[in-house]
């Protein structure tokens, strides 16, 4: 059986080490994107949590009660129920995996 010279198996191992560090930074990358893009996909869900906020304070400070903040209050009730049961159904699934 005929040896490969020495300096091809050390060529040969730090192509292996190279590949594998990238590798390891390709991963490292990928979630880094991955925790950017959750505040990106989450925002336009929290839009009108914020915005129901704001309107119901601004409809309680102004006219001091809370008529005219019902509808903001049910909008935020409504998110809540959602979330609520979303997180309750959902909590199982995503600690297992």
């Amino acid at each position: 059986m005929r040896r490969l010279p020495s300096t091809w198996r050390t060529d040969f191992c730090s192509d292996i080490r190279l590949l594998d560090s990238a590798f390891v930074r390709f991963w490292a990358t990928a979630g880094l994107i991955l925790a950017l893009l959750l505040p990106l996909v989450l925002f336009p869900l929290m839009i009108p949590v914020i915005l129901g906020t704001i309107r119901c304070m601004e409809n309680i400070l102004r006219m001091g009660e809370l008529g005219e903040a019902l509808p903001w209050l049910r909008l935020l009730l409504g998110f809540d129920v959602i979330f609520l049961t979303l997180g309750v159904l959902l909590f199982d699934h995503v600690i297992e995996s």
